[in-house]
């Protein structure tokens, strides 16, 4: 047996099987986190936001909000295992 070529069919597996993977997580994730800002762009209103995030808004206040905003963000985009 060649081993290059094992090597070879190795690789083009494993690349084969990366690429299948980032095309379902693109469609999975990036895709509902911009259904995601889309839908809280039309419920919440642009100055709540510039109040809690804005220039002037104390650390105290900003950075648990941007830190709750990410984490209610990112656990909704966790994509369900089938199996």
């Amino acid at each position: 047996m060649n081993i290059l070529g094992f090597v070879v069919k190795l690789l083009q597996g494993g690349l084969g099987n990366l690429a299948a993977y980032l095309a379902a997580h693109v469609l999975l994730c990036l895709v509902t986190a911009f259904y995601i800002a889309g839908a809280m762009t039309a419920v919440i209103p642009k100055e709540s936001v510039t109040r809690l995030l804005g220039r002037n808004t104390l650390k105290l206040v900003s950075y648990p909000a941007a830190a709750l905003a990410g984490s209610v963000l990112s656990a909704s985009q966790q994509p369900i295992s089938v199996g």
